[in-house]
């Protein structure tokens, strides 16, 4: 069988989550309004939330020039290598009329989690750096609606955007969301009056779906929720958005309906969690181009999957950067054992490079970093300020209409700065 990506969240952090705050999602793993403790992102990856010291793209930290590099990871200084020769297809695909230059034409849609409020409040929310934010996540009812809606609005993160002419859209769902209630249309039509409720009286942009992920038997309802949450947003007005954060792979893509990904506004394609805790092998979180271990699977093998398999308009896809990484108990790359297994963010990755026998190196075939060491075992997948630039400048390659972020307050250092942030301004 094809990879399957399992994004999962403990029973015991699903409970905790929907009994402490209604309004987080099942994929969080901890209360609305704490970042204390382990947290799951939409991939349903468990990462902790200490801050961080500060670091760029120029800083020591970054794998591509670290002098400590692994002689394993041929080192870069700065000079970008030819992608590998069985990455033909990477040419741009013509989408129909070329990216202009100049002015940032494309999306920036920054994921931004309920229970991250503490460490980045609406207020230093970096707003000139996007042009939307994905409020993750209110859920779905089992019954159709949805849970908790009053503690999830954010009427401070709505006003803030919109002074600073940013859109916000509500996100359903996440890793470990169960949909399976919208199957029945009586159900389904609850869900959607709801959804657009969110529109017509608490100001969001539009929707964002995270139905990870309809299969078979449920693809139908998948696409019968957009449908018919289109017509109930033009009613209201016809410019509110419809989105969806989509799998990576053909494993689970296969199912999606293709006029109902032509019906979104935009497609975000999760092109993270190539490996993790239920991989077999150790393996890169984003590789940009394949490589060994993980599930298999690269940034680019997605985007040839939507692109050109599935013949997506690339003015329709966004690509995904991921603000955290993978960690596992080998202490190298395609190697076992897999636990303990966890995903950090970004910011909590800073403060271990050049501590506790981790090294940093850089692979220049998969394009990303990572650290590893061999006195305590230990191998941790991450992107940082170089690979995320690559990949924009991956994304620009092939036309596509800009990125999706998980998550933003991933990369929030303790001075304040966001490092990855501001490497990603290139993929709008």
């Amino acid at each position: 069988m094809g990879r399957v990506l399992v994004r999962f969240v403990a029973l015991g952090s699903v409970v905790a989550a929907l009994v402490a705050c209604g309004s987080g999602s099942i994929s969080d793993g901890t209360q609305a309004g704490s970042d204390s403790g382990a947290t799951v992102d939409a991939g349903g990856d468990v990462a902790t939330s200490d801050g961080s010291p500060t670091k760029d793209s120029a800083a020591p930290g970054d794998a591509r020039a670290d002098s400590t590099a692994s002689t394993d990871a041929k080192k870069d200084d700065g000079v970008e290598a030819s992608p590998p020769s069985d990455a033909g297809s990477d040419s741009p695909i013509d989408s129909g009329s070329a990216k202009d230059s100049g002015a940032p034409t494309g999306l920036l849609v920054g994921y931004y989690a309920t229970w991250t409020r503490t460490t980045m409040p609406p207020s230093t929310i970096p707003w000139s750096k996007l042009t939307h934010v994905a409020h993750a996540f209110v859920l779905p009812a089992s019954t159709g609606g949805l849970q908790d809606v009053a503690g999830y609005v954010d009427a401070e993160l709505i006003a803030d955007a919109h002074a600073n002419g940013v859109k916000v859209v509500a996100s359903v769902g996440g890793a470990g969301a169960n949909f399976d209630g919208n199957t029945s249309a009586t159900n389904r039509a609850k869900t959607v009056a709801a959804l657009a409720d969110l529109c017509s009286t608490y100001g969001y942009d539009g929707i964002d779906i995270d139905w990870e992920f309809p299969d078979a038997t449920t693809a139908s309802s998948w696409k019968a929720l957009i449908t018919e949450l289109r017509t109930a947003l033009d009613a209201i007005d016809p410019s509110l958005t419809i989105s969806a954060a989509v799998a990576s792979d053909a494993y689970n893509g296969d199912a999606l309906p293709s006029d109902g990904l032509l019906a979104l506004s935009w497609i975000g394609v999760m092109t993270y969690d190539y490996a993790g805790s239920w991989s077999s092998t150790s393996g890169y979180c984003s590789p940009l181009y394949p490589s060994k271990g993980g599930d298999g699977g690269s940034v680019s093998d997605s985007m040839d999957y939507y692109l050109v398999t599935r013949a997506m308009p690339a003015d329709k896809v966004l690509l995904g950067l991921p603000f955290y990484g993978a960690e596992f108990g080998a202490s190298a790359i395609d190697s076992t054992p897999i636990a303990p297994a966890s995903a950090p963010d970004y910011r909590d990755v800073v403060p271990m490079m050049g501590t506790a026998g981790w090294t940093t190196a850089w692979d220049d075939a998969a394009k990303v970093p990572y650290l590893h060491r061999s006195a305590s075992p230990g191998f941790l997948s991450y992107d940082d300020a170089t690979s995320i630039g690559d990949k924009c400048t991956y994304a620009k390659s092939r036309s596509v209409h800009g990125a999706i972020i998980w998550h933003l307050a991933g990369d929030r250092l303790s001075d304040g700065t966001d490092p990855l942030l501001d490497a990603a301004q290139p993929c709008r």
